[in-house]
């Protein structure tokens, strides 16, 4: 199964701007673990592996950052660049994260909590 760009809500008034993901339309597994990723140095890279079992939803919640995917019969490249929007990443494909925006946070949800021999970094 390929990654899948999810346009979250969003609701705004004058008192700012809301994005939500609420519910397994939004989020399509149970949320066992998140963590942040922030103060990527220019022309660094994040992840660089796969989750053999585990989906994880990304969303670059300030700033922007660049996602390439690779799964068995395809790749992709995503542009995340605001928390109105989210990329579920199904078990088995092999992601990085790089050209991050100076400020550039991105959340990570997680189905399972972190198992370094739930990771390959060899790229299908």
């Amino acid at each position: 199964m390929p990654p899948r760009l999810i346009r979250l809500p969003t609701i705004a008034d004058e008192r700012g701007a809301l994005s939500v993901a609420d519910g397994a339309d939004w989020i399509p597994f149970p949320v066992a673990r998140y963590f942040v990723i922030r103060d990527v140095p220019p022309g660094k890279t994040r992840a660089g592996h796969a989750q053999l079992q585990g989906h994880e939803l990304l969303s670059c919640v300030a700033g922007e950052c660049k996602v390439e995917t690779r799964w068995e019969g395809g790749a992709a490249s995503y542009r995340l660049n605001g928390p109105e929007q989210a990329l579920h990443v199904p078990p088995g494909t092999w992601l990085e994260c790089s050209e991050f925006s100076p400020g550039a946070v991105l959340l990570v949800l997680c189905s399972n909590a972190y198992d370094a021999a739930d990771q390959t970094t060899e790229r299908p």
